[in-house]
């Protein structure tokens, strides 16, 4: 999700929990270098401890074009070997704050423009220096709005982009690309998986109907065998 553009100034940043296997952090935490990059952010800090157990991990403060944010999100979300913990996003309306410096700039401006004209036409000496102290005063209450507004521009064109990477608990989810993603060597797997599953069941029918057959087969004997016997017991008496 991204704010719509509607002209006001709007300041947005994220914060991105994800996960990966321990042994993989550092692998994940390159992944995070090379999207910034790609988007030509900045890494304002990082910090990656690696133990190859579950207490690695790792945590990046950054700040990335406003424009490219939602592509950096979505590039970080699909790393290989992690998968998304927790994502938090949050705008902020500094609307109000951009005109008011714009304004007092514009009036800054103004003054110093109208203190130079009288200065310009001042003859007595202490005129002269009154007007030089105002407008010293209005030149710093100028740079001092200049430099408010350059740090609003910065907040609304560079977003902050907060990211930690935590190593799975023990028999917690598998991330992709780790072995648990859906491929060749997974389905193979359940294909086969099934094969034994079928001969076992067949197996068991098979160990069911033998004894019935072998049964079955003694029973047409003994019942042969009978009628023999009579058949011979009543050529005898004949």
């Amino acid at each position: 999700p991204a704010p719509v553009p509607n002209g006001r100034k709007i300041v947005q940043s994220s914060i991105l929990q994800l996960g990966a296997p321990g042994n993989r952090i550092d692998a994940v935490a390159q992944g995070v270098f090379n999207v910034v990059g790609a988007v030509n952010g900045i890494v304002d800090r990082s910090n990656v401890s690696n133990t190859g157990g579950p207490g690695a991990s790792a945590q990046f403060q950054l700040r990335v074009p406003s424009a490219s944010l939602s592509v950096a999100l979505s590039d970080l979300s699909r790393l290989r070997y992690a998968h998304v913990l927790s994502r938090t996003d949050n705008t902020r309306d500094i609307n109000s704050s951009y005109v008011a410096t714009q304004r007092q700039i514009a009036r800054a401006q103004a003054a110093l423009t109208r203190l130079q004209t009288e200065l310009a036409a001042a003859t007595l000496d202490s005129q002269i220096a009154a007007l030089r102290a105002e407008i010293a005063g209005e030149k710093a209450t100028l740079a001092r709005a200049q430099s408010s507004l350059e740090g609003l521009n910065r907040q609304v064109n560079y977003s902050r982009l907060q990211v930690s990477i935590q190593a799975n608990l023990p028999g917690g989810p598998v991330s992709p690309g780790a072995g648990g993603g859906f491929g060749l060597h997974r389905a193979g797997h359940d294909a086969l998986r099934v094969l034994e599953v079928t001969a076992g069941v067949a197996l068991i029918a098979l160990a069911a109907i033998v004894p019935i057959a072998l049964l079955g087969a003694l029973a047409w004997w003994l019942s042969a065998t009978l009628q023999r016997r009579r058949r011979e017991r009543a050529l005898d008496l004949a």
